[in-house]
């Protein structure tokens, strides 16, 4: 058991020393208003069982669920500049399926809230306790020159609360939340 608290305050330090790309950025350029994928929640819980699943939101509103079954190994890795594009088709095309279409303020706001999203700042993580997983939100942003897609965390609770303050921030995580809710009651 002290091995996993040990492993999971090293992701979290990770997290927070900004080894990711989380971190708030100067200035967000202009999102493709063409962008595909907009937004996506991915559950993760390696403590008894390994779980990992999630959904993706597209521009048309679909909305995609997937489940590793706990291969994680079958999801693509950002690089430091982000997801390729093909990477996060292949990450779509991976054990997922269409569920739904949903409307959404979020979805005609994207390129403006992504820009607030990646200027807000990002919480100091609150500690709930061990082996609840991790549900993580995130807004995309796809650079129109490169196509790379890069990951800005809307918030992620479970184990460890972070969160970015600020108003649209905050209604985008909870919009995510539902979305990740409806999806958990279909499948």
């Amino acid at each position: 058991m002290k091995k996993f608290w040990v492993l999971g305050m090293i992701w979290m330090g990770a997290l927070l020393t900004g080894c990711y790309s989380y971190e708030a950025l100067e200035a967000a350029p202009e999102p493709d208003s063409q962008q595909e994928i907009l937004y996506y929640g991915r559950y993760t819980n390696m403590a008894w069982v390994p779980t990992d699943y999630g959904f993706f939101v597209t521009r048309q509103g679909d909305v995609y669920s997937f489940d590793l079954e706990g291969n994680s190994n079958q999801w693509e890795l950002p690089t430091d500049e982000g997801y390729a594009l093909g990477s996060l088709e292949f990450n779509i095309s991976h054990n997922s399926q269409l569920l739904y279409n949903l409307e959404s303020e979020w979805l005609a706001r994207h390129p403006e809230a992504v820009q607030l999203i990646a200027q807000q700042v990002l919480s100091q993580g609150t500690s709930r306790g061990a082996d609840q997983g991790s549900l993580s939100l995130y807004a995309l942003y796809q650079d129109p020159v490169t196509e790379i897609y890069q990951e800005h965390l809307v918030g992620a609770e479970g184990d460890w609360d972070v969160h970015r303050e600020g108003e649209t921030a905050e209604a985008i995580q909870e919009w995510l939340r539902a979305v990740y809710q409806e999806v958990r009651e279909i499948q």
